[in-house]
């Protein structure tokens, strides 16, 4: 398996961030499919067991048996999918928080040629009722 890790960059985390999200919808896709499979799977043999042999007015003869299952995985996995889908729609589209880490990694290295400057910085503001400097 493969150790993500965030990098200092903002251009850094959005790469994981969008291989984050790649990898939940891939998950998603993979289980959603394995679920199908299996509630196929059940649909063709719960009329097979003994319980719907012992009993023919059960549930598992049931003519809608098949279309109660796949019914049910369709609202499953577009709930699913949609969670996963709005996420990504969320990160990749909303500006604020980009912007947000872009000015703080502006702001960090920003923090750093002020840190390693040796320079002198004065500031002077004149008073416009008195029309002096203050230093």
């Amino acid at each position: 398996m493969i150790k993500l890790s965030y990098g200092s960059s903002s251009a850094d985390v959005d790469k994981l961030e969008r291989a984050r999200l790649a990898y939940r919808l891939l998950a998603t896709c993979a289980f959603m499919w394995s679920f199908l499979v299996v509630l196929y799977f059940f649909a063709w043999l719960a009329p097979l067991t003994r319980y719907a042999i012992d009993n023919p007015e059960s549930w598992l003869h049931s003519s809608s048996l098949v279309f109660s299952c796949e019914s049910f995985f369709e609202v499953a996995s577009k709930i699913l999918y949609l969670h996963v889908i709005s996420e990504a729609h969320d990160a990749v589209f909303d500006d604020a928080s980009k912007s947000a880490r872009r000015l703080e990694e502006l702001r960090k290295m920003i923090g750093v040629v002020w840190d390693s400057s040796s320079d002198v910085i004065a500031i002077s503001v004149r008073r416009a009722s008195t029309n002096t400097a203050v230093t």
